[in-house]
């Protein structure tokens, strides 16, 4: 599992513990206590930390994967090269200009991530953590889908909710829990004494997990596309779905059945 993934996995863990053993969820009507209060709202901030730290620590491990570009580094799509040189020039500025205010070493940063960007050329690609995005700043679910279309993936939103229900998870908008989540971050971040409601935050760790499992398989289908079949991956009417193969684990009889999605047959049969 790359570090990511189960940095991820450890952080849901803990949030949901946390969430199940604080006296969070107060009854309909009963007004929780300042201290769970306090709690709340301390959660909603930590999952958008989860969240934003997933999305750019996997889009970290992605681009070192483009490492084995096949190509140019003019073959990659327009919106690739312009994030992958202006846009992350301008994200490394803010970036810096945060380290600077801070006290820290600007100078390493800056020289360090130059260096990287400048090695466009086959076979060794190199890429900014910039591409990411500032890290100055939260995630939304705009700065999400903004890039994930960098990588080939148009209108990530209606087509997580599509892949959700071909894993037979259908929930209303895979956006609109994105959103809930920048929504109450920010206001238990920025407004005193709010309350977040016991049910979002009891469903924290759920919602992470299904954006987060989205962005994962779509980003690195892409990857994986873009590597393998580099013409393919560029094409307007790429869709990374098409190149996601789904398995199910059924329990039955006793045994757990290991199938492809669509076959009736198993491919394997195991006891745990």
């Amino acid at each position: 599992m790359s570090a990511s993934r189960s940095h991820l996995q450890n952080e849901i863990q803990a949030i949901s513990k946390a969430v199940e053993s604080a006296n969070l969820a107060v009854g309909s009507g009963v007004s929780p206590s300042p201290e769970t209060s306090i709690l709340r709202r301390g959660a909603a901030i930590t999952a958008l930390v989860i969240l934003e730290t997933f999305v750019r620590d996997r889009t970290e491990e992605v681009l070192e994967q483009f490492s084995a570009w096949p190509a140019h580094f003019d073959d990659f799509p327009e919106k690739f090269r312009q994030r992958a040189t202006i846009d992350s020039l301008s994200n490394l500025e803010r970036y810096s200009k945060m380290l600077k205010r801070q006290n820290e070493d600007y100078h390493h940063e800056i020289i360090a991530q130059i260096k990287k960007m400048s090695c466009m050329s086959p076979p060794a690609f190199e890429f900014t953590k910039h591409f990411a995005g500032d890290y100055t700043g939260n995630a939304s679910d705009e700065s999400i889908r903004e890039l994930l279309s960098v990588f080939q993936i148009k209108n990530c939103w209606n087509s997580f909710n599509l892949f959700c229900v071909d894993i037979e998870f259908s929930v209303p908008s895979i956006k609109e829990l994105a959103r809930t989540i920048v929504r109450e971050r920010h206001k238990s971040a920025h407004k005193s004494g709010y309350n977040p409601n016991a049910t979002d935050i009891l469903e924290l760790p759920l919602r992470l997990s299904l954006i987060s499992l989205c962005f994962d398989v779509a980003i690195s289908a892409s990857q994986k596309t873009a590597v393998a079949d580099w013409k393919k991956w560029v094409k307007q009417d790429f869709d990374w779905r098409d190149q996601v193969d789904i398995y199910f684990i059924e329990f039955l009889n006793g045994k757990y059945r290991l199938k492809k999605k669509g076959a009736v047959k198993a491919l394997k049969i195991f006891d745990n």
